[in-house]
């Protein structure tokens, strides 16, 4: 590649990251080398730039903002409600949120989900004392996949691709193709924008989140969230593994399919790459703020990343969603002073419902 746009990191960072893994005793038998990091960094972020200059097409990498407009009493922000996902269209003309869920959703019609600035809701809609939301919360899985419908239906919704392998063929769900070396990724979302916010909008009750009635709404929250699915979504830098968990941090039955997800914190250390993907909006990189104190709200975020192979790159695709945050490993980043956190991926098992979805 004769020009890379900024990585965040540099080799010393991923060399010092490397040598920490081993040391933690993590199943490690890749190095995470700062040329592969680079160059998939480099084909992601210009797969992700050129999307977004292509009219209907950029919405393919825009996640999807969900909440339910009814909260739980013991919520105290807007970050532990606001979650990230994708929406699909099936053939067949059905839509699918596929994303984070938050435990502190309630009631039965209000969940709301914004892609583009078009409006998903619940399909069909549940009574207000449906069962389903205690349901979801008790649910063995941060990623979750609902049913939606839309008044505005539309003949050209873009979903999101798996990502093309080095030999032109399209990646199948089923492949690991995460290879022997980390990679580079970009997490796209829209959470610099939210954080930003004074507490007088961020706290609940607050000016988003207030009490009707004796309950909280969320109806001025939802209103942003539409406003704000509209604009191009932030890239956060991250190093994509092969790494699974330890087996004690995941449910059982999402520990074969996660894998572990290096991003960079703060958020303000992406600004030089933001610039580069968002071009024509490069504004919006001033919201990329230094406090990190949010990031349950990447919790579904879309996670991209594209091959970097001899013929050149190849089409970006998405390979999986936040699933949480690995607070044990990020306390060990931090005391070793890396700019890095570590998150789940939930990789394959979820973009196999899309597959399928997709193409039923």
């Amino acid at each position: 590649m004769s020009q890379y746009p900024p990585t965040p990191v540099d080799e010393g960072v991923l060399n010092r990251l490397s040598a920490l893994l081993s040391r933690l005793g993590l199943p490690i038998t890749i190095t995470i080398g700062y040329a592969i990091v680079r160059e998939t960094t480099t084909c992601t972020a210009v797969g992700l730039k050129n999307l977004l200059q292509e009219g209907v097409q950029q919405y393919e990498i825009y996640p999807a903002l969900a909440a339910t407009n009814r909260i739980l009493s013991n919520a105290t922000n807007i970050f532990q409600i606001i979650r990230h996902g994708v929406i699909i269209r099936t053939v067949e003309g059905n839509y699918y949120y596929i994303g984070g869920k938050s435990n502190y959703w309630a009631g039965g019609r209000s969940f709301h989900a914004y892609q583009g600035s078009t409006e998903f809701t619940l399909n069909p809609q549940g009574k207000e004392d449906s069962p389903i939301w205690q349901k979801i919360r008790e649910a063995n899985s941060n990623i979750i996949v609902l049913q939606v419908k839309t008044t505005r239906l539309s003949t050209q919704w873009v979903n999101p691709k798996p990502p093309e392998d080095c030999q032109s063929f399209i990646v199948g769900p089923l492949l690991n193709w995460i290879e022997s070396q980390g990679r580079g990724a970009i997490i796209t979302n829209y959470t610099p924008i939210f954080t930003t916010l004074s507490s007088l909008y961020t706290k609940i009750p607050g000016l988003f989140v207030y009490k009707s009635g004796g309950k909280l709404t969320a109806d001025p929250l939802l209103t942003i969230m539409r406003s704000v699915s509209l604009t191009p979504p932030y890239p956060y830098f991250a190093i994509l593994t092969p790494i699974p968990p330890s087996i004690t941090a995941v449910p059982p039955n999402i520990y074969d399919i996660a894998r572990i997800l290096f991003a960079v914190f703060p958020a303000s250390l992406d600004k030089d790459l933001c610039e580069f993907i968002l071009i024509g909006s490069q504004e919006l990189c001033n919201y990329l703020a230094a406090d990190s104190s949010y990031k349950e709200m990447l919790v579904g975020s879309p996670v991209f990343s594209a091959y970097s192979c001899p013929s050149g790159c190849k089409s970006v695709g998405l390979v999986g969603f936040v699933y949480t945050i690995n607070e044990n490993l990020a306390e060990q980043l931090s005391h070793n002073n890396f700019p890095l956190a570590s998150l789940f991926l939930c990789l394959v098992q979820v973009l196999l419902t899309v597959s399928i979805l997709i193409n039923r």
